[in-house]
Parts: structure tokens; sequence; C-alpha cells
């Protein structure tokens, strides 16, 4: 007499062989769905299926408030928290040229960006994707909204001023190309969220 079937046997089976369910036996469809079989029986409440290597894989839930991504390989998903708050500092006085920003753990697809110089007035608020660099720069009483770059700081005359564009997104964080006019002085001061 064949061996009890589970329902979920009985049904991937049947979809499998287009035959009699009953001329199996339970060990015989464990070998027909392979070493990996889907059992319904061992998932715990939100998890997840995929199909991986042309089995199917169990994904286990994920923590709460984490957010389901596609891995750096982008061969399987995975469960994140993908965001990531942080600062970095820039000197005002330094030539054009470019700052690597790491640490971030993953790669960002948009970075949301405020700036200002320690001890003086105005502010820079950015969003950038790595392409498209937006800003509301705010100098003295007066402010200048447009594209090109996500963060820096301007004289109350405009006269010298630096800015800054990110220009690479990578795998730990990003680049940042600065753009020096005049002759800007000081600590700028960023804080930034990482969205992935």
């Amino acid at each position: 007499t064949p061996a009890a079937l589970t329902v979920a046997e009985q049904r991937l089976v049947g979809r499998i062989t287009g035959g009699s369910i009953d001329d199996l036996t339970g060990a015989q469809v464990r070998t027909l769905l392979g070493t990996n079989p889907f059992v319904v029986g061992s998932d715990a409440d939100g998890d997840i299926w995929y199909r991986a290597g042309g089995a199917l894989t169990r994904l286990a839930k994920g923590t709460a408030n984490h957010k389901m991504f596609m891995n750096a390989a982008a061969t399987a998903p995975e469960w994140a928290k993908g965001l990531y708050e942080g600062t970095f500092e820039h000197d005002l006085s330094a030539a054009s040229g470019t700052q690597e920003i790491t640490g971030v753990g993953f790669k960002p697809s948009m970075i949301i960006i405020l700036s200002a110089r320690s001890n003086s007035p105005g502010f820079c608020l950015g969003f950038d994707d790595g392409s498209n660099h937006y800003h509301i720069l705010n100098y003295d009483i007066s402010n200048i909204v447009g594209s090109g770059y996500s963060l820096g700081w301007a004289d109350s005359t405009v006269t010298n001023y630096a800015t800054g564009a990110i220009t690479t997104l990578g795998s730990d964080g990003f680049t940042v190309t600065w753009t020096k006019t005049g002759s800007p002085t000081g600590t700028l001061i960023a804080s930034y969220l990482a969205l992935r």
C-alpha cells in the first residue's frame, strides 16, 4: 500500500505527472520533487518561496520593518533596512576634486543631503541619484534652486563657493565631485540619508 501523501505533495505530483496520485509512494514523490521539496508544513507565517537553480527555495520572513531587495549579485531576494544615516566633512578651501564616502553597507539608489558651513549662515538641501543632482542653496537671505549639484556653500555675494555632485554610487557608498570657485574657506559639514 502506498504511503500517505501530504496535501501539498498530492497537488504538486498531480501537476507534474498528470497521472494517478495513488500509483506513487511518498518516497517516490520526494524523489520527483528533489532534495528540497516544497513542504508547506515547514514554513512560518510570512515566509516566501522563490525559484533558485530550478528548485523552490524558502526565504524566511524578515525582521520587523525591513523591506525586500534584490541581493548585490542580482540572484535572489533578501530582507534589509535599506536606509543609512551618515555625516562627513569637506574643506571648502581644497581644490576641485573627488571625495569618497564609504561605510553605507549597500549601493544607494538615492541620497538626500543637507550641508552647511560650520558657524556660518546658509545651507544647501539636495537630492541626488548619481545622475540627477538637485538643490536648494540658501546664502545670506537668498536662495538658488536648480540642478547640477546637491551640496555646497556660497558666501553672501556668491563670489566664493564650492559645490558638490554625487557622480558615482558604489557598493558601499558614493563619490562626491567638488567644484571650487573663488576662495571659499571653512569646513562644510554634510548630513545625509542614503536609500537603497
